[in-house]
């Protein structure tokens, strides 16, 4: 901890502290993947007992999605994801974990890769640029 910055010292704080009360073993840390849809990501941690973790400042609604695009990811790289969680991480060194439906951000993933896909095609909005 003596090398870390002292602006994100909590932050770090509460990451180790999550890891350590939620007894998560590591599996991948910041693996970069890619989907054969064309997607990529890079999730912060999956665990050995297959909780995929998304470390955050913030969590907002985004953040499922960016989970489901994880696992879809994880799916396609022969990784077995059983759930999804981001861990917002506090200042204080506190931290507040949100589970996400694994099936439900899976699929809301999916769905707007597809939007996204059709606003491309018929060159509508900042997608068709």
């Amino acid at each position: 901890m003596d090398t870390v910055d002292e602006r994100i010292s909590g932050r770090v704080e509460s990451i180790i502290k999550a890891i350590q009360d939620y007894g998560w073993k590591p599996f991948a840390i910041e693996q970069a993947m890619c989907h054969h849809l064309g997607f990529a990501g890079t999730p912060d941690l999956i665990t050995q007992d297959g909780t995929l973790v998304d470390w955050k400042a913030t969590i907002e609604a985004c953040a499922e999605l960016q989970l489901g695009f994880y696992a879809n990811a994880c799916d396609a790289n022969k990784i077995h994801v059983k759930k999804l969680m981001a861990v917002r991480c506090k200042d204080d060194g506190g931290y507040v974990v949100k589970p996400f439906d694994l099936r439900r951000a899976k699929g809301l993933a999916l769905a707007c890769w597809s939007m996204y896909g059709w606003m491309v095609k018929n060159k509508i909005g900042e997608a068709s640029e």
